[in-house]
């Protein structure tokens, strides 16, 4: 089974397809705080924190993020 954590929340993303952004997968999950301005990643609006396994935080545009 393949998890993604989402705000201390565990989510099964094992049946999500291939061509998912992380943008569809929260707004699906009822996460509404990142929107959808452009779908290009130049407004900003769909930014989320992304922290790695090795505890680095970095933004990323979740419209252009694949799951």
């Amino acid at each position: 089974m393949k998890t993604l954590r989402i705000n201390d929340t565990t989510c099964d993303i094992s049946s999500i397809g291939a061509n998912e952004n992380l943008l569809s997968l929260l707004r699906r999950n009822g996460w509404t705080g990142a929107k959808c301005g452009c779908a290009e990643g130049d407004c900003g609006a769909c930014s989320v924190l992304l922290i790695d396994p090795s505890d680095k935080p970095r933004s990323i545009n979740s419209c252009l993020a694949l799951v």
